[in-house]
């Protein structure tokens, strides 16, 4: 317990850092894909994933955090969550009226496989999902 809220605080600290920093590689985000990225760790939640799918069409891309080569190197490009992508009603013609938003841990891990508290140290990475978040998108937002 005490490893998560550590891996925790130094993942806010390093997000914090990387929104925070005047540098272009430390405040990126970037364009992820749906069917390569982003479904993966829906599917770690079958019934969420499946009715995700059946009811609404995605964007092919959407956007997320992207970890900046000066905060953790070992990571330095990666994509974490919250991932958030724009939808529409399965079959609905038209601009996507949805955005979706999913939220993921990340978990730290060293070259054993074992979880990490100084993710700083780690060798591995894993996001698991956590939540997601349907609401109404307005042009503009």
């Amino acid at each position: 317990m005490m490893a998560k809220i550590v891996c925790k605080g130094l993942l806010f600290f390093a997000l914090a850092l990387l929104l925070c920093s005047s540098g272009a590689i430390a405040r990126a985000g970037g364009s992820f894909s749906f069917t390569d990225d982003l479904l993966p760790i829906l599917r770690e939640q079958p019934l969420i994933a499946t009715w995700l799918t059946a009811s609404l069409d995605f964007d092919d891309t959407g956007d997320a955090v992207r970890i900046g080569e000066n905060v953790m190197p070992q990571f330095g490009g990666q994509r974490i969550g919250p991932y958030v992508i724009l939808a529409k009603p399965k079959g609905a013609s038209g601009p996507f009226t949805m955005e979706v938003t999913v939220e993921t841990e990340m978990v730290c891990k060293n070259k054993s496989g074992q979880v990490v508290d100084d993710c700083s140290k780690a060798g591995a990475m894993e996001q698991n999902f956590t939540s997601v978040t349907v609401k109404p998108h307005k042009e503009g937002q």
